[in-house]
């Protein structure tokens, strides 16, 4: 398992702490006959991060899940959007996913870093130290935290939130342990 060193006890929450949201990111996973995957991360004043809310679905084309996401996110301010940076590709019609999801509503998107090792590293460690916290009803995001190996399919949704939370260590908002 690539998060063993995760506590239960203390990495997931039921009632989230009274502290103040200074951010809102979102983290993006798009996949059309595989998943397609946001994590709605709240920047506390205290330094941790919450990961509130996710989305999880497929077989839906880029300007309909985008539509999903725009209406799960309902009033709440997104700072930044970390999208993988594959969606800038673009295709036949010279046209790319993150186009699509940006006129669908999706605002302040940007590319991730690619660095899966490194972000993968942070967000371990920042889990581990009860960083990053993880609400109960992010059951897809508990369960890919909880199964998944090093070396398959890193599960859409963890993918993710490991964007959104890498978004903020990158932005200095968020402090990852040395490493």
């Amino acid at each position: 398992l690539v998060y063993w060193e995760i506590n239960p006890l203390t990495a997931y929450y039921d009632i989230p702490p009274k502290v103040n949201t200074i951010s809102t990111v979102r983290g993006l996973d798009w996949g059309l006959d595989d998943n397609t995957a946001c994590a709605w991360v709240n920047m506390l004043a205290d330094g941790r991060a919450l990961v509130y809310q996710e989305h999880v679905a497929n077989n839906l084309d880029a300007m309909e899940q985008a539509r999903r996401i725009v209406t799960a996110t309902g009033t709440t301010h997104i700072q930044l959007s970390i999208m993988d940076k594959s969606c800038w590709n673009r295709d036949a019609g010279l046209d790319s996913v993150a186009k699509r999801f940006q006129r669908a509503g999706v605002t302040n998107l940007r590319p991730g870093t690619g660095d899966f090792d490194g972000s993968v590293s942070d967000m371990k460690a920042l889990l581990a130290e009860g960083k990053v916290l993880v609400n109960r009803k992010c059951v897809n995001l508990i369960r890919a935290i909880e199964s998944w190996q090093y070396g398959t399919h890193e599960p859409d949704i963890l993918a993710a939130t490991r964007y959104a939370v890498d978004g903020l260590v990158r932005s200095g908002k968020l402090l990852a342990p040395m490493r």
